[in-house]
């Protein structure tokens, strides 16, 4: 998978997609986690809640150099 980034596109390697969630369908949340901003999604579904941190690959990849 390629995402495309301010920076540059980054490329990451996934071994199984576990579902794919439409647009519209889940929450978008903010909150701070050790003076860090952290997004997540919230889906809500018939079997209960799943929470999704939101990556930014940029970041990750700025953590990485």
């Amino acid at each position: 998978m390629v995402l495309r980034t301010e920076a540059a596109p980054v490329a990451l390697a996934v071994d199984q997609v576990v579902s794919m969630i439409p647009p519209g369908s889940a929450e978008l949340t903010r909150m701070q986690r050790g003076g860090e901003s952290v997004e997540l999604l919230i889906l809500d579904e018939e079997s209960g809640s799943s929470t999704y941190r939101v990556a930014d690959p940029a970041a990750l990849l700025r953590r990485r150099a």
